[in-house]
């Protein structure tokens, strides 16, 4: 005997299946800025009580989520080299989010970052963060022995492969004790694999010397 399916038990079937499915909603991210957001009033003034777009935008997390946010977009929060004033993406020093003595960055002080990731936490929502590691704008030369071993080493092949930098610094002691003078160094800079797609390329050399006043003048 041939059974079939009547009209009222696939009605049924198809409610079961339809609404036991569990349905995962997408990511939703609001992207918390604009390039004139307002900047702190006072850079260095009190971290508690002046405003900034830090402040302002943990404000409307709660209410953000709610409406289903999932993610926040943060901009660059780092020193910038023009100081408060900046939209951030011209960063000076990565590790400073409003801290170290030098008052509010454009997007707030330290703690104010600290509260803002505080408040997403709290309300299921994640914090996005433009780091923007490539922009980097009135920074202080620093030394840095990775890139050293890299030049001195040529390193080649896994596990390290070239070191992506393009500038190196050279500290050469010459003058006064050193015994070194005029034609005792010089720079001659070339590609290991020696692939003509280096060849002809333009280097620019920077000097800079510790020393004030031309030669036997104070």
């Amino acid at each position: 005997m041939v059974r079939t399916v009547t009209p009222t038990l696939f009605l049924v079937l198809f409610w079961l299946i339809a609404f036991n499915t569990t349905l995962d909603a997408q990511d939703f991210m609001m992207q918390g800025w604009y390039w004139n957001y307002p900047k702190p009033a006072d850079p260095k003034g009190n971290p508690g009580t002046e405003q900034t777009w830090a402040k302002t935008v943990k404000n409307q997390v709660p209410g953000l989520a709610r409406a289903g946010f999932t993610y926040f977009w943060a901009p660059p929060m780092s020193r910038a080299s023009f100081g408060s004033n900046s939209n951030g993406y011209d960063p000076k020093d990565l590790y400073d989010l409003g801290a170290y003595g030098l008052g509010a960055t454009g997007f707030g002080f330290r703690q104010d970052v600290a509260n803002l990731a505080s408040a997403l936490s709290a309300n299921n929502m994640h914090l996005v963060a433009d780091v923007i590691y490539n922009h980097r704008d009135g920074g202080r030369a620093e030394d840095n022995s990775a890139v050293k071993a890299y030049i001195t080493n040529y390193f080649s092949g896994p596990p390290k492969s070239p070191f992506p930098s393009d500038r190196f610094r050279c500290v050469l002691p010459l003058g006064g004790t050193s015994g070194n003078g005029v034609g005792d160094y010089y720079f001659k800079i070339s590609s290991k694999t020696g692939n003509s797609a280096y060849h002809n390329k333009p280097y620019k050399l920077y000097l800079e010397t510790g020393e004030v006043g031309w030669q036997n003048l104070a």
